[in-house]
């Protein structure tokens, strides 16, 4: 059970942590638009591993 929460809190502080780096040393649009990759990367990454797209 530790693990789920080590997990999470990583993945949470993680993230936080690299968003606001990525704020401060770019433009709030730049760090916003990112965002806007991910399920374009999850697509990309679901047809290499062969996952219907829908």
């Amino acid at each position: 059970m530790g693990y789920i929460f080590y997990l999470a809190a990583l993945g949470t502080v993680g993230g936080s942590i690299l968003y606001y780096w990525l704020l401060q040393r770019t433009s709030a649009i730049f760090a916003t638009s990112v965002t806007y990759l991910l399920p374009v990367a999850a697509i990309v990454l679901g047809a290499f591993d062969g996952e219907a797209i829908g």
